[in-house]
Protein backbone atom coordinates (compact mmCIF):
# COMPACT_ATOMS: atom_id res chain seq x y z
CA UNK A 1 0.00 0.00 0.00
CA UNK A 2 1.49 3.44 -1.18
CA UNK A 3 2.20 5.45 2.10
CA UNK A 4 0.11 8.28 0.76
CA UNK A 5 -3.10 6.14 0.26
CA UNK A 6 -4.59 6.43 3.15
CA UNK A 7 -8.34 5.34 2.92
CA UNK A 8 -10.89 7.61 5.00
CA UNK A 9 -11.30 4.15 7.17
CA UNK A 10 -7.91 4.38 7.83
CA UNK A 11 -8.06 7.62 8.98
CA UNK A 12 -11.21 7.11 11.05
CA UNK A 13 -10.12 4.40 12.91
CA UNK A 14 -7.17 6.62 13.37
CA UNK A 15 -9.16 9.49 14.68
CA UNK A 16 -11.38 6.84 16.73
CA UNK A 17 -8.05 5.49 18.51
CA UNK A 18 -6.48 8.80 19.29
CA UNK A 19 -9.68 9.79 21.05
CA UNK A 20 -9.36 6.67 23.51
CA UNK A 21 -5.99 8.54 24.11
CA UNK A 22 -7.07 11.32 24.64
CA UNK A 23 -10.15 10.18 27.24
CA UNK A 24 -7.30 8.56 28.97
CA UNK A 25 -5.57 11.29 29.44
CA UNK A 26 -8.32 13.06 30.78
CA UNK A 27 -8.91 10.14 33.27
CA UNK A 28 -5.13 9.57 33.88
CA UNK A 29 -5.41 6.37 32.92
CA UNK A 30 -2.03 4.64 31.11
CA UNK A 31 -2.68 3.76 27.72
CA UNK A 32 -0.22 1.48 25.41
CA UNK A 33 0.35 3.73 22.41
CA UNK A 34 2.60 0.98 20.82
CA UNK A 35 -0.24 -1.64 21.30
CA UNK A 36 -2.77 0.80 19.30
CA UNK A 37 -0.52 1.00 16.82
CA UNK A 38 -0.16 -2.44 16.08
CA UNK A 39 -3.99 -2.65 16.38
CA UNK A 40 -4.27 -0.68 13.49
CA UNK A 41 -1.35 -2.29 11.46
CA UNK A 42 -3.08 -5.55 11.97
CA UNK A 43 -6.11 -4.19 10.65
CA UNK A 44 -5.17 -2.04 8.12
CA UNK A 45 -1.43 -3.53 7.02
CA UNK A 46 0.26 -0.15 7.15
CA UNK A 47 3.36 -0.17 9.29
CA UNK A 48 2.36 1.09 13.29
CA UNK A 49 5.12 3.81 12.73
CA UNK A 50 3.34 5.28 9.87
CA UNK A 51 0.24 5.47 12.28
CA UNK A 52 2.35 7.10 15.13
CA UNK A 53 3.20 9.53 12.52
CA UNK A 54 -0.80 9.82 11.86
CA UNK A 55 -1.20 10.40 15.28
CA UNK A 56 1.08 13.14 15.57
CA UNK A 57 -1.16 14.90 12.14
CA UNK A 58 -4.04 14.48 14.31
CA UNK A 59 -2.77 16.37 17.01
CA UNK A 60 -1.96 18.99 14.97
CA UNK A 61 -5.19 19.24 13.55
CA UNK A 62 -7.03 18.85 17.25
CA UNK A 63 -4.65 21.62 18.19
CA UNK A 64 -5.49 24.29 15.48
CA UNK A 65 -8.90 23.24 16.20
CA UNK A 66 -8.26 24.57 19.44
CA UNK A 67 -8.47 21.78 21.64
CA UNK A 68 -5.36 19.52 23.80
CA UNK A 69 -3.24 17.05 22.45
CA UNK A 70 -2.44 13.53 23.39
CA UNK A 71 0.48 13.99 26.02
CA UNK A 72 3.77 12.63 23.87
CA UNK A 73 2.38 13.12 20.37
CA UNK A 74 3.51 16.44 19.11
CA UNK A 75 1.76 18.21 16.65
CA UNK A 76 3.09 17.38 13.42
CA UNK A 77 2.36 20.03 10.40
CA UNK A 78 3.68 17.83 6.76
CA UNK A 79 -0.19 16.68 6.14
CA UNK A 80 -1.07 16.20 2.73
CA UNK A 81 -3.68 18.76 1.17
CA UNK A 82 -5.91 15.71 0.56
CA UNK A 83 -5.50 14.07 3.77
CA UNK A 84 -6.27 17.41 5.96
CA UNK A 85 -9.58 18.69 5.44
CA UNK A 86 -10.99 14.76 5.71
CA UNK A 87 -8.89 14.54 9.18
CA UNK A 88 -10.54 17.92 10.09
CA UNK A 89 -14.08 16.86 9.39
CA UNK A 90 -12.93 13.32 11.29
CA UNK A 91 -11.71 15.35 14.42
CA UNK A 92 -15.16 17.46 14.04
CA UNK A 93 -17.21 14.79 13.79
CA UNK A 94 -15.81 12.98 17.27
CA UNK A 95 -15.49 13.17 20.75
CA UNK A 96 -12.24 14.98 20.53
CA UNK A 97 -13.37 18.37 20.41
CA UNK A 98 -16.04 17.68 22.62
CA UNK A 99 -13.53 16.08 25.71
CA UNK A 100 -12.78 20.06 26.03
CA UNK A 101 -15.95 21.07 27.71
CA UNK A 102 -15.47 17.64 29.96
CA UNK A 103 -14.30 18.84 33.46
CA UNK A 104 -11.90 16.72 35.13
CA UNK A 105 -12.23 18.12 39.25
CA UNK A 106 -9.01 18.02 41.07
CA UNK A 107 -8.98 16.24 44.54
CA UNK A 108 -9.13 18.39 47.50
CA UNK A 109 -8.90 17.12 51.02
CA UNK A 110 -11.52 17.46 53.85
CA UNK A 111 -11.76 15.69 57.30
CA UNK A 112 -14.34 17.67 59.48
CA UNK A 113 -18.13 16.27 58.26
CA UNK A 114 -19.16 19.50 58.32
CA UNK A 115 -16.58 21.18 55.77
CA UNK A 116 -17.14 17.85 53.92
CA UNK A 117 -21.05 18.21 53.41
CA UNK A 118 -20.51 21.81 52.66
CA UNK A 119 -17.60 21.31 49.94
CA UNK A 120 -20.38 18.37 48.58
CA UNK A 121 -23.03 20.44 48.49
CA UNK A 122 -21.14 23.50 46.51
CA UNK A 123 -19.87 20.82 44.06
CA UNK A 124 -23.25 19.03 43.19
CA UNK A 125 -25.00 22.70 42.88
CA UNK A 126 -22.07 23.81 40.49
CA UNK A 127 -21.70 20.57 38.41
CA UNK A 128 -25.77 20.53 38.34
CA UNK A 129 -25.85 24.22 36.70
CA UNK A 130 -23.51 22.75 34.03
CA UNK A 131 -23.84 21.44 30.52
CA UNK A 132 -20.05 20.14 31.10
CA UNK A 133 -19.57 16.03 31.51
CA UNK A 134 -17.83 15.76 35.05
CA UNK A 135 -15.13 12.96 34.55
CA UNK A 136 -13.97 10.90 38.01
CA UNK A 137 -12.06 12.55 40.51
CA UNK A 138 -8.57 10.66 40.95
CA UNK A 139 -9.24 10.95 44.66
CA UNK A 140 -6.79 9.50 47.54
CA UNK A 141 -4.74 6.43 46.88
CA UNK A 142 -3.64 6.81 50.51
CA UNK A 143 -5.82 8.87 52.69
CA UNK A 144 -3.73 10.54 55.52
CA UNK A 145 -5.11 10.50 58.74
CA UNK A 146 -5.56 12.09 62.20
CA UNK A 147 -6.12 10.37 65.14
CA UNK A 148 -7.35 11.80 68.37
CA UNK A 149 -10.41 10.81 70.64
CA UNK A 150 -10.90 8.66 67.23
CA UNK A 151 -9.18 7.79 64.16
CA UNK A 152 -10.46 10.76 61.57
CA UNK A 153 -9.34 9.99 57.54
CA UNK A 154 -9.05 13.22 55.45
CA UNK A 155 -11.26 12.24 52.27
CA UNK A 156 -11.95 13.93 48.85
CA UNK A 157 -15.31 15.95 48.47
CA UNK A 158 -14.93 15.41 44.89
CA UNK A 159 -15.05 11.79 44.93
CA UNK A 160 -18.19 11.73 47.32
CA UNK A 161 -20.33 14.10 45.26
CA UNK A 162 -19.30 12.63 41.91
CA UNK A 163 -20.36 9.14 43.41
CA UNK A 164 -23.63 10.71 44.79
CA UNK A 165 -24.32 12.32 41.09
CA UNK A 166 -23.63 8.76 39.74
CA UNK A 167 -26.22 7.26 41.54
CA UNK A 168 -28.58 10.15 40.79
CA UNK A 169 -30.85 9.53 44.01
CA UNK A 170 -31.05 5.47 44.34
CA UNK A 171 -28.93 3.28 45.86
CA UNK A 172 -26.46 1.44 44.18
CA UNK A 173 -26.62 -1.77 46.32
CA UNK A 174 -30.65 -2.88 46.20
CA UNK A 175 -31.47 0.03 43.51
CA UNK A 176 -34.15 1.51 45.29
CA UNK A 177 -34.85 5.37 45.36
CA UNK A 178 -32.98 7.29 48.72
CA UNK A 179 -35.80 7.19 51.27
CA UNK A 180 -35.96 10.78 51.26
CA UNK A 181 -35.19 14.07 50.50
CA UNK A 182 -32.61 16.67 52.38
CA UNK A 183 -33.69 20.50 52.63
CA UNK A 184 -31.53 21.36 49.85
CA UNK A 185 -33.24 19.13 47.65
CA UNK A 186 -30.55 16.36 47.06
CA UNK A 187 -31.63 12.28 48.09
CA UNK A 188 -30.15 11.63 50.51
CA UNK A 189 -27.46 8.69 50.51
CA UNK A 190 -24.28 7.51 52.32
CA UNK A 191 -21.42 6.92 50.79
CA UNK A 192 -19.53 3.97 51.61
CA UNK A 193 -15.57 2.52 50.65
CA UNK A 194 -16.39 -0.99 49.82
CA UNK A 195 -12.55 -1.52 51.52
CA UNK A 196 -12.39 0.25 54.56
CA UNK A 197 -10.09 3.34 55.04
CA UNK A 198 -9.15 1.33 58.12
CA UNK A 199 -8.49 -1.18 56.46
CA UNK A 200 -6.13 0.67 53.68
CA UNK A 201 -8.65 1.08 51.05
CA UNK A 202 -8.14 4.08 48.71
CA UNK A 203 -10.77 7.16 48.35
CA UNK A 204 -11.10 6.62 44.94
CA UNK A 205 -14.62 6.41 42.65
CA UNK A 206 -13.33 3.14 41.93
CA UNK A 207 -13.81 1.84 45.45
CA UNK A 208 -16.94 3.84 46.66
CA UNK A 209 -20.67 3.32 46.39
CA UNK A 210 -23.72 5.15 47.52
CA UNK A 211 -26.53 3.60 49.59
CA UNK A 212 -29.11 3.99 51.58
CA UNK A 213 -28.68 3.55 55.30
CA UNK A 214 -30.17 0.10 55.77
CA UNK A 215 -27.75 -1.13 53.05
CA UNK A 216 -24.70 0.83 54.11
CA UNK A 217 -25.40 -0.99 58.02
CA UNK A 218 -25.74 -3.87 55.92
CA UNK A 219 -22.55 -3.86 54.34
CA UNK A 220 -20.65 -3.42 57.46
CA UNK A 221 -22.60 -5.73 59.92
CA UNK A 222 -24.71 -8.34 57.98
CA UNK A 223 -24.45 -11.82 57.98
CA UNK A 224 -23.95 -11.73 54.07
CA UNK A 225 -22.09 -9.12 53.88
CA UNK A 226 -19.26 -10.57 51.56
CA UNK A 227 -22.12 -11.80 49.29
CA UNK A 228 -23.02 -8.42 49.21
CA UNK A 229 -19.79 -6.80 48.65
CA UNK A 230 -19.68 -9.30 45.85
CA UNK A 231 -23.24 -8.41 44.16
CA UNK A 232 -21.46 -4.42 43.82
CA UNK A 233 -18.26 -5.41 42.21
CA UNK A 234 -20.69 -7.51 39.45
CA UNK A 235 -22.88 -4.48 39.32
CA UNK A 236 -21.02 -1.25 39.10
CA UNK A 237 -18.24 -1.12 36.28
CA UNK A 238 -16.25 1.12 37.72
CA UNK A 239 -15.03 -0.83 41.15
CA UNK A 240 -12.18 -2.40 40.84
CA UNK A 241 -10.73 -4.80 43.52
CA UNK A 242 -7.50 -3.37 45.31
Amino acid sequence: MAEDAWSEEELKASVDAYALMLRADAEGRKVNKAQIYRDLEAQFGRKNKAFERRMMNISHVVVSLGGKHVKGLLPAPNIGPTVRPVLEKLVRQSQILNAMHDIHPPTTEASNPVDMDRKVSMLLDNWGQSDARILPPSGLKSPTKRDGNSTVYNRSPEVKAWVLQEADGSCECCEKPAPFVKDDGTAYLEVHHVVTLAQGGPDTVSNTVAVCPDCHRALHFAADRDVRVEKLYMNIDRLQKN
